[in-house]
């Protein structure tokens, strides 16, 4: 039922393209008739009132068709009204070519508007009985002139043809019926073509437009109206936007916790934007979005729309949250008994408890080094959960961040000896200006460098912790001639619990948390964090912070 309505509305569209075209066949079939009048000055008066008349009566039905298609139509009615069409049409334009010269006319190229009529109306069938049907009326129409059932007209003055022998007319009769009829098959042809075509394309269509609305993501299509073309249902979701209405991209249409996202969704953008979080709060619900803005370019480059993405991340944000808050309740759950474990191994290792062998003190520290690598790791996910939870508190002050890389520097070269390696301070500023840091976060931050740096060195190697200024950037390399970093893990060093293989075989214990609160400590401090490492051959990590603009005021405090 829903493709027959389908099927008649777009016959009803057809058949008033087709009135308006007649309207124009009528139109120059009138102005034909006025030039030809002039051109060869034609005195027959029946002759000219004959062709006033031609020229009224497909304005006529053409009319009366214009009126019919304003009513309601039942699909009968349709089929009825596109067949009327194609016979009316057939014999006004048989008319045309007696009065326009029967045999020596030209005008039966007209029959080629009806065959195309009837194949966008008719089906195929229909089609090769309508190009017979002109046929027909051409033939019968040549064979009463030529029996002078009809008379030969000849209303523009040209030289008669007279005498004119059989052989002609029949070649003429069947040049013309040969070329109208595969007229008629060639429009089969091609409507089949169509036809094939256009439900291939419906098919491509639907698909794409089931999985366009089936995306979990919201896509919205916007041009440089700032109008949305296209969109799906999980946009009009989002946006609260019922599926009957119009989706207006103006803010006075939304509540104004909509703002950003609005503002947002009509940024014209020339370059693609990704991850743009906005926080939308609705119906006491807090919605966290992530949207992407693409620019969509025309072959010439020039932006003609612009994409916009919403990925809707509010469970991942939930998720998140539950596992901070696990992690956190857990490490803190875990702090106070670690920390009484290591006064436990202290006390006995110094003992406290009574004496204890040179074997049972090598056990007891190493449990306490055990104890102390966990208590770390708590530490870690600690700072990991207020990290996530935005709960890390800075207290910036301005310091001497030099002498406190110094110091960290001394005690793990002391640790390193251990280890076979050493660790060398360098200085190549003379006069480093101080800085401002967190000193508590920011020997985090050092301190963990310089380990990592220590525990990958291979024996008999230095780590070398460079510091200097530059362009009002206080700067800390931290080079080592260790395991190094394959260029695959290059992407992942920074990300939580990443640990890289090579680093696993040197040493199984470690979280993975390190560099990951290294770097956000560094961001904190509006400072920038990379490295430089080539596997098997060491690892470089540089550090920059900002040195305040009073720069001057700050040597002279470090003098």
């Amino acid at each position: 039922m829903q493709a027959s309505t389908l099927y008649d509305s777009h016959t009803i569209f057809s058949l008033r393209r087709i009135v308006i075209t007649r309207w124009f066949l009528v139109l120059g079939f009138t102005l034909l008739g006025f030039i030809q009048h002039m051109m060869y000055n034609t005195h027959t008066v029946g002759l000219w009132v004959l062709w006033i008349v031609l020229s009224l009566v497909p304005a006529v039905y053409n009319a009366v068709y214009h009126i019919i298609l304003r009513t309601e139509l039942s699909a009968r009615k349709i089929r009825s009204l596109s067949v009327a069409q194609v016979i009316v049409d057939i014999i006004f334009f048989t008319g045309i070519i007696y009065v326009t010269g029967g045999v020596t006319s030209i005008g039966f190229l007209l029959y080629v508007f009806t065959i195309l009529m009837a194949t966008i109306l008719l089906s195929d069938f229909f089609v090769i009985i309508t190009a017979c049907a002109a046929i027909f009326c051409y033939d019968m129409m040549i064979i009463l002139e030529y029996l002078n059932i009809f008379p030969h007209l000849n209303p523009f003055d040209a030289p008669m043809i007279r005498d004119t022998s059989a052989q002609l007319v029949i070649s003429q009769m069947l040049a013309v019926s040969i070329t109208l009829f595969f007229v008629g098959i060639l429009s089969v042809f091609i409507n089949r073509l169509i036809q094939e075509r256009t439900a291939q394309l419906l098919v491509e269509q639907d698909t794409t437009k089931s999985l366009f609305q089936s995306l979990i993501d919201g896509i919205i299509l916007i041009n440089k109206d700032r109008s949305v073309i296209l969109n799906n249902q999980t946009t009009r979701e989002l946006l609260n936007v019922a599926n009957d209405e119009p989706i207006l991209l103006d803010t006075r249409r939304f509540s104004k916790a909509y703002t950003p996202l609005i503002t947002i969704l009509r940024d014209q953008t020339p370059h693609k934007l990704l991850d743009q979080e906005v926080v939308l709060e609705r119906g006491g619900a807090t919605l966290y979005l992530t949207i992407d803005s693409i620019p969509v370019r025309s072959a010439e480059g020039n932006i003609v729309f612009w994409l916009k993405v919403l990925h809707d991340d509010t469970r991942e944000k939930q998720i998140e949250e539950v596992k901070s808050d696990f992690i956190s309740t857990a490490a803190h759950q875990l702090r106070t008994p670690l920390a009484a474990i290591k006064w436990f191994f202290k006390m006995m290792s110094d003992g406290d408890a009574g004496p204890v062998t040179e074997k049972q003190r090598r056990l007891l520290n190493q449990a306490f080094e055990r104890n102390e690598e966990v208590i770390e790791t708590v530490n870690h996910l600690l700072n990991v959960s207020e990290i996530e939870q935005g709960r890390l508190q800075y207290t910036f002050t301005r310091t001497n961040a030099a002498k406190i890389i110094k110091e960290i520097v001394e005690h793990a070269d002391l640790d390193a000896e251990r280890s076979g390696v050493h660790v060398r301070y360098v200085q190549k500023t003379a006069q480093l200006s101080f800085i401002d840091v967190d000193v508590h976060k920011f020997r985090i931050a050092i301190q963990n460098i310089v380990d990592n740096a220590v525990k990958y060195s291979r024996a008999g190697t230095e780590v070398h912790v460079r510091v200097y200024a530059q362009e009002q950037r206080f700067i800390v390399e931290v080079e080592d001639h260790g395991i190094g970093i394959p260029q695959d893990e290059h992407d992942r060093v920074f990300m939580k619990f990443f640990r890289g293989g090579y680093a696993k075989e040197k040493d199984t214990l470690g979280s993975g948390l390190g560099l990951y609160i290294v770097k956000n400590i560094i961001i904190e401090h509006r400072g920038t964090i990379r490295f430089v490492s080539e596997q098997g051959k060491g690892t470089t990590f540089i550090m920059t912070l900002p040195i305040p603009s009073d720069r001057k005021t700050i040597e002279s405090m470090s003098e």
